[in-house]
């Protein structure tokens, strides 16, 4: 709030939307920072949100009751505020319903084909949710037999991480058992994301772990370009398909038996293993890759619902032939170090580093994730006498390049490798996943050998350029000072700087996605003509932005239905309702 406002005074702001049209709202809290990063992510591409749609499809056998079963996911809605979420339609703002009784869908499949199932459930994860006014989940029950279900269970990411899946499946086994019993549900007291999110709000990030981060990226990257099959598109895209492979046991115990002796974990293990393949695939000595961390158990919050994952890049550096089993303790100190600095964003690290190259084709930092997911042997599941199991359900958009999920239960591994069908051909991703497997065994066998002596004869490395794009013709600018100011005084307002010239680019000086969107809006609204996030990305100087606007060749809006809202009028908003805005 400017200080300049006093307690008085009223405040013109155009609302868009009615939170309170789906029902009464409970509270209204800040967003955090990283679903204000999926948000930005969404509105640059409408077909980013598919990315973030996280859905699994839980099988019973045996006499299930749909009627407990659905008792015991109001229980869910009523206990954790995250699956009554809605937002505003900047992102900025979380809304949390009031409980209103929601059923869970029931449909009857018992005489048709496994091919229709199938089709459920690729809807399932092609569903665009309606963010703004909710429900951010969607759960239907399936009748697939005489004593068979499937309940296909999703929810967008924005509200709900793999771990939160985790324990509202526990919760949901539990509750059923108990009203199957006829017990009372014992109102243990949840953790509440709102909390989560306001007290983020007051203390912000970490200064501490901000500081880390900095100092980790604080020399250049000096990373060769990834292979890909196809030439990369001038703007990023989301097309992708996955690929499930079962690791041999016996690869999976060797591996498991060289981490115990080397005081490594299973996942410490296979990253090192894995940053290995990536070595051989660039041959870069400097090496990024993703990895997923969840907030609740350093918060010590285990039960809390929502987006508490924090995507931490891993750096690690190959250097000389170091041996792999002191390379690989090398990168569990790396890994212990980034889950203790893991409350400082990802999207914040881009923001404050400025020497990483801004490229609207791909991610900055890193294209690979690399994930564990381990599992207890029956998956948290205990309905009773009623056999459970759940499996995730492939989607067709993914937000990084290469995203591979390490499926671990008992001896059981199942490499869920989902990858961008624009960049690779299902024959690479196959070849690689076979050559990571050798690569696995021969580790396993000579661990004191030199990482650079291992050698993979059958490792397929694309040819096709990382680098090349798309090419576009380049464009002859024309100056035009009054369009130039125009958006040189939003920049300004936006950036909080009044020192830009006509050639700054918006990245170089500042900018990031979550302020494009603000300048977008911006330049939407002083110019009367549409405009999106990616004009920024594609023309990112003021000089080029003013050619765009006025060439007058605009394309028509995307649609964004997941994202829009019905307009209401301009209201007069107090000081104090201004603080909620």
């Amino acid at each position: 709030m400017d200080s300049k406002v006093s307690q008085g005074d009223t405040l013109k702001k155009k609302v868009t939307y009615n939170p309170f049209e789906t029902g009464p709202v409970a509270r209204a809290v800040p967003s955090t920072e990283a679903q204000r990063e999926i948000w930005a992510s969404i509105v640059m591409d409408s077909n980013a949100t598919l990315c973030y749609n996280e859905s699994l499809a839980i099988d019973f056998e045996g006499h299930l009751h749909p009627d407990i079963l659905n008792l015991a996911f109001q229980e869910l809605l009523k206990k954790h505020d995250a699956l009554r979420a809605a937002f505003s339609n900047d992102g900025k703002t979380f809304f949390v319903k009031e409980y209103q009784y929601s059923p869970i869908g029931i449909l009857d499949y018992s005489n048709r084909n496994r091919s229709e199932l199938e089709s459920l459930k690729k809807a399932e994860v092609e569903f665009k949710y309606d963010l703004i006014n909710g429900p951010c989940y969607r759960a239907t029950l399936v009748k697939t037999g005489f004593a068979s279900y499937t309940l296909l269970f999703s929810a967008h990411h924005i509200i709900c991480d793999g771990w939160s899946f985790a324990i509202l499946l526990s919760e949901l086994s539990s509750f059923y058992v108990d009203l199957a019993k006829n017990k009372k549900i014992e109102k243990e007291e949840a953790h509440q994301f709102a909390d989560f999110a306001i007290d983020e709000y007051k203390h912000g990030m970490d200064l501490e772990h901000k500081a880390y981060w900095l100092k980790e990226f604080a020399a250049p990257l000096s990373t060769n370009p990834f292979p890909i099959d196809f030439k990369r598109p001038s703007f990023r895209t989301f097309n992708s398909a996955r690929y499930d492979v079962v690791i041999p046991v016996d690869t999976v115990k060797a591996i498991k038996k060289l981490g115990a002796v080397n005081g490594c974990s299973f996942y410490s293990t296979l990253m090192s293993a894995f940053n290995v393949l990536l070595f051989k695939l660039t041959e870069s000595e400097d090496i990024v890759v993703g990895m997923a961390s969840a907030a609740q158990s350093g918060l010590g919050k285990t039960n809390l619902i929502g987006h508490m994952v924090s995507l931490l890049p891993l750096r690690t550096t190959i250097k000389d032939d170091i041996p792999f089993n002191l390379f690989m303790k090398s990168v569990r100190s790396k890994m212990l170090d980034a889950f203790d600095h893991q409350f400082y964003s990802y999207g914040s690290l881009v923001k404050d580093l400025k020497n990483i190259k801004r490229d609207p084709a791909q991610m900055p930092l890193l294209n690979v994730v690399f994930n564990i997911d381990q599992q207890a042997p029956d998956q948290g599941l205990n309905f009773e006498g009623i056999k459970a199991s759940y499996n995730t359900i492939p989607r067709d958009f993914e937000n990084f390049e290469l995203f591979i999920n390490a499926v671990s239960s008992g001896d059981k591994l199942i490499l869920e490798c989902q990858y961008n069908t624009n960049l690779f051909s299902a024959a690479t991703i196959e070849n690689w996943v076979a050559c990571f497997i050798e690569l696995m065994n021969l580790i396993a066998k000579e661990p004191s050998r030199g990482i650079k002596k291992f050698e993979l004869p059958y490792l397929k490395i694309p040819t096709g350029n990382s680098q090349e794009q798309e090419a576009k013709p380049e464009a002859l600018l024309v100056r035009n000072p009054q369009v130039e100011e125009k958006i040189k005084s939003i920049w300004a307002q936006v950036l909080l700087n009044n020192s830009l010239s006509v050639e700054d680019n918006f990245f170089a000086v500042g900018g990031h996605s979550l302020l494009a969107i603000e300048v977008a809006t911006l330049l939407q609204d002083e110019f009367k003509i549409p405009f999106s996030i990616k004009d920024i990305f594609e023309h990112p100087t003021i000089l080029a932005l003013s050619n765009k606007i006025g060439s007058g060749q605009k394309e028509p809006k995307e649609n964004l239905p997941a994202l829009v809202a019905n307009a209401l009028t301009t209201v007069n908003v107090s000081h104090n309702q201004m603080q909620v805005w």
